[in-house]
């Protein structure tokens, strides 16, 4: 019997990670080294929705440029910490350029850090050995 409430409460938490996503939110800011930065090409609209049914949006375009990228995923939540992500679709109108980001190849499966904190989404990278982390607020 202990098992099985340690099952649904590890379920519960999962359920309550990714409740926490639900919405669309909008690249606003980065952290490197522990200090916030403006996102580096102000011009970049990058976004990413989440549903209550598992499927997410990726999408981006730049505001002095034509084209974007644009990919539907499935995703959940793993041990209340990881982002899981498979590409399913990919829009066929995104630019060319956007065959270069993996993100944008149907089967592409990431692996991804997060956390909501006060009302933004982080998600974590690792560069140069460092964390470098995505700040999202929602998309209003």
């Amino acid at each position: 019997m202990k098992y099985l409430f340690g099952l649904i409460f590890l379920i519960s938490i999962d359920s309550f990670a990714a409740n926490s996503i639900i919405g669309s939110w909008k690249f606003a800011e980065y952290n490197y080294e522990g200090e916030n930065h403006p996102r580096p090409n102000p011009n970049l609209d990058l976004r990413f929705s989440f549903d209550k049914k598992g499927y997410s949006i990726l999408q981006w375009l730049r505001t002095d440029e034509e084209g974007f990228c644009r990919r539907l995923g499935s995703y959940h939540i793993e041990e209340n910490e990881w982002l899981v992500q498979k590409t399913l679709w990919v829009d066929p109108e995104n630019d060319a350029s956007c065959a270069t980001d993996l993100e944008m190849h149907v089967g592409y499966r990431s692996i991804t850090a997060f956390k909501v904190i006060e009302n933004e989404l982080h998600l974590t990278l690792a560069l140069n050995g460092k964390d470098f982390i995505y700040i999202f607020t929602p998309v209003e």
